[in-house]
């Protein structure tokens, strides 16, 4: 077992918004075995977890993972989790939300002092909330990547005690994040340790969510339909070509399927019929990436 570990949780609660790692970095310490990496991506509705351990005697663990926050294909922003389980000192998360981005507290000389942290970007239609801290004196022990439910039974912790850190010194140390949708202060209020007094938050109306358009169904159109009818939608296209049975510039294929909802003035793949292989025997040439983006000309 090692002398100490850390581990974050994130709940992506949100019904449209993707989490997608940018980057993730250890101070001190090493990743736990057994798949503790951070995800690549936590969809709307699931759960990713990530720990790291320290990786000697009387060492402690030290790190921090960022996410951007994805509708569709627009970056509407991006989280950021800091841990640190050290030897002897404070057991502390830190945790932010920006709009562009947030610098890191370890193994980065930042000239204009410490990172900004418990930081609530107001602007963006998300926010991240600490719902609880767990470990395995009082939460049991916790096992594997997908055990997660059955290790978090410890009470929720918050408000100042987020700020101060934790005085006591774990062997090992968890908390549990919500990524909800609406901005800080819309759907939910700062959370207060037991037997403190619970502050009023102004609460402000949440934000709408983005629009989003209905693709069309482009199979069997021609070229000039599938423009008009994505121009419509508020999309636009990208070509590709294929040989195919269907007559030339007939449209067989679109990598968005239709009725799907799609952010408005996002592309759409659509490929064009070249007609049938005048030699099917024979290997092509890599198609110049540039061919077709225009088909008047093609």
């Amino acid at each position: 077992m090692p002398f100490r570990s850390a581990r974050t949780v994130i709940r992506n609660t949100t019904g449209n918004y993707k989490l997608t790692l940018t980057f993730s970095h250890l101070c001190n310490g090493e990743w736990t075995p057994g798949g503790w990496e951070p995800p690549a991506e936590i969809r709307p509705g699931q759960t990713g977890g990530m720990q790291s351990e320290s990786d000697g005697v009387l060492q402690g663990t030290e790190g921090y993972a960022k996410y951007d926050v994805t509708f569709g294909v627009l970056r509407l922003g991006m989280i950021y989790v800091y841990w640190t389980n050290p030897t002897a000192g404070v057991t502390r998360p830190r945790f932010a939300v920006h709009r562009v981005d947030v610098l890191p507290h370890c193994d980065y000389d930042n000239p204009d002092g410490d990172s900004v942290f418990y930081a609530m970007d107001q602007t963006v239609d998300f926010h991240l909330a600490p719902i609880r801290f767990f470990h395995t004196d009082s939460g049991g022990d916790i096992v594997r990547p997908g055990d997660l439910a059955a290790a978090f039974t410890a009470g929720p912790i918050g408000g100042i005690a987020w700020l101060a850190g934790l005085t006591n010194i774990y062997s090992d140390a968890g908390w549990e994040y919500e990524l909800r949708q609406g901005a800080y202060g819309s759907t939910s209020s700062p959370l207060t340790p037991h037997g403190t007094t619970t502050t009023t938050v102004p609460v402000t109306e949440p934000l709408p969510p983005p629009p989003t358009t209905t693709v069309p169904d482009l199979t069997g159109l021609t070229a000039a339909e599938a423009v008009t009818l994505l121009a419509q939608a508020g999309l636009h296209q990208v070509w590709f070509y294929q040989y195919s049975e269907a007559p030339k510039g007939t449209v067989i294929a679109q990598d968005v399927a239709a009725g799907s909802e799609w952010p408005p003035g996002s592309p759409v793949g659509v490929t064009l019929s070249e007609g049938p292989d005048p030699d099917p025997g024979h290997i092509e040439d890599p198609i110049d990436p540039l061919k077709g983006l225009y088909p008047d000309e093609h």
